[in-house]
């Protein structure tokens, strides 16, 4: 059970840029570029977010910020808008049968 454990723990945090990316999508696409922590926390295993996240902040402070609402709830904020992350993927594929052409 123990190394089932270690397993997992090992491929959450390979997979953590990825999380991070989906967590910045989930921002832009937020009002105001932020969510409270409660609502991540709730939804963090629809999008396989582990349950430290809000530990793992710190790492990413170029892209992720931690602050305190207006009515004091702490929420996830996104610090910089990224322009390649707005595209969908219904955009991307156009944009590569284009390239095709």
């Amino acid at each position: 059970m123990e190394d089932l454990l270690a397993e997992e723990h090992s491929f959450m945090d390979a997979m953590e840029l990825d999380r991070v990316e989906k967590v910045r999508k989930l921002l832009m696409m937020s009002a105001r570029n932020r969510i409270p922590f409660s609502k991540i926390h709730h939804y963090r295993t629809l999008f396989g977010i582990p349950d430290d996240f809000r530990d793992r902040v710190a790492k990413y402070p170029d892209f992720l910020k931690i602050a305190v609402d207006s009515d004091d709830k702490k929420v996830l904020k996104l610090v910089k808008w990224d322009p390649l992350l707005a595209v969908s993927a219904l955009e991307k594929e156009f944009v590569v049968d284009e390239d095709r052409k």
